[in-house]
């Protein structure tokens, strides 16, 4: 029985291990907190809360001051990212907390 057990074990992990497993893309979405019409929010949806993150412009100079990280391991970098320029800016409420 426990050779079955750890063959069963070993398979499970190594198709968790696989290449295209950890690879998805996700959805990228781009708010306007200020409305005045750049971008100072970018949230990044991976599909599952451990992996989500964002980047943020707390003082709306047109660069992303932090990245957030959510889920299990919550975290706050200082970055300097300029903003994009030419995206589809969601309408709405944003989909995580972050205050000022």
């Amino acid at each position: 029985m426990k050779p079955s057990l750890v063959a069963a074990v070993a398979i499970a992990l190594a198709g968790c291990a696989h290449e295209t497993f950890v690879r998805d893309p996700g959805v990228t979405t781009y708010y306007d907190r200020n409305h005045d019409g750049r971008v100072d929010f970018e949230f990044h949806d991976l599909g599952g809360g451990d992996l989500d993150w964002a980047l943020a412009d707390r003082d709306y100079d047109g660069f992303y001051d932090i990245r957030l990280r959510y889920g299990i391991v919550l975290g706050i970098d200082r970055i300097r990212i300029s903003v994009p320029q030419s995206v589809k800016i969601t309408k709405g409420r944003l989909p995580v907390l972050i205050t000022d």
